[in-house]
């Protein structure tokens, strides 16, 4: 006959009843990475009576809708992927900010659900508080990234979709420019991704994009970028300067033809005695040059950008009084346009 289970689950309730032993055996034949899934123990025969004596004994640990996590198993941040996996179905990946975090991304912020997904023509079953299992019409073309035992989509899908779960435009630019910048992704297989996803909650990761194509690397350096346009000061972001063809540094802003930059010192950067060291022998190398970089930390340009803006151009407007031209030799290895 059949009823329902403890969950709602139907199953087939059976006046036969298997040994403890034998019931013991049937589960550890169907854990898969410590997880049992209902339809297995259904095949070896398990009842949901015997289900309900296995939990009671902390055999059985229910994680789902027909997921079960086995007595004694620690349910880490990687088994928490197994669980999502297991309980999505056949063929499922996981995405988003759980994902980009397996996939060891840079300034990926903490939180967010655990996302799946699945193709487009299965029923989206097994969605838990802690699980969005999300349909995706090509999934079948995403190449899947083996991490820890686990199924992961491409980088740019996992970009895409975390951005659409964070809560500031600063969080989605770490996410995208830290992949562009690593290299772990191009801003073209972004906007591929975003061309075949429906628009709702991707401005700020759209807004990202065009920030990499300007050549920020970081979030800092695209808020750098977002003072200075409209001012009527052309310059490039994340720009190479060299002197007779020998690279003085990579100034964060600079000012076309006003021999003047800007450089916001993060402590990722310029923390470290050594990586301090590198600066402070970098800013010799352009005060030498006749060149000159206006530094700040991000704290304090987050503080106030206006007032990093009024020191860069202040800076240039009196190299330009007193007459002080940029270097023969001197030349510029931009990393995106020319802005204005």
């Amino acid at each position: 006959r059949f009823g329902a289970g403890p969950h709602g689950e139907v199953w087939r309730w059976s006046t036969r009843r298997m040994t403890r032993d034998a019931t013991r055996a049937a589960i550890s034949t169907c854990a898969q990475n410590g997880i049992v899934l209902a339809q297995d123990l259904r095949r070896e025969g398990i009842t949901g009576k015997d289900i309900l004596i296995a939990r009671r004994a902390g055999e059985l640990d229910r994680q789902g809708q027909g997921t079960y996590l086995l007595g004694g198993t620690t349910l880490d941040d990687v088994q928490r992927g197994h669980v999502a996996l297991a309980m999505a179905g056949p063929d499922a990946v996981l995405t988003g900010l759980y994902a980009a975090r397996l996939l060891r991304l840079r300034w990926v912020p903490d939180g967010g659900d655990v996302q799946v997904l699945v193709p487009a023509d299965r029923r989206r079953r097994g969605s838990e508080g802690w699980l969005l299992v999300r349909r995706c019409g090509w999934i079948g073309e995403l190449r899947v990234l083996p991490v820890n035992g686990l199924r992961v989509a491409p980088v740019a899908q996992v970009v895409v979709d975390a951005c659409r779960k964070v809560t500031s435009l600063q969080d989605a630019r770490g996410l995208v420019l830290g992949a562009v910048a690593d290299r772990r992704c191009t801003v073209a297989e972004i906007r591929a991704i975003l061309r075949k996803s429906a628009p709702a909650g991707t401005a700020w990761v759209r807004r990202a994009c065009r920030d990499a194509e300007r050549g920020a690397t970081s979030p800092p350096e695209a808020e750098a970028a977002d003072e200075f346009l409209g001012k009527g000061l052309p310059f490039y972001v994340n720009c190479g300067v060299l002197l007779g063809g020998v690279l003085l540094g990579v100034a964060d802003v600079w000012l076309l033809g006003r021999g003047t930059g800007g450089e916001l010192d993060s402590r990722e950067w310029h923390a470290g005695a050594e990586d301090l060291d590198a600066t402070l022998g970098r800013d010799k190398d352009f005060r030498v040059a006749g060149l000159w970089l206006e530094h700040i930390t991000p704290v304090r340009f987050r503080a106030d950008p206006p007032a990093f803006f009024a020191a860069v151009r202040g800076a240039a407007d009196r190299r330009t009084a007193l007459g002080i031209l940029e270097p023969p030799g001197l030349t510029l290895k931009p990393r995106g346009p020319l802005l204005s």
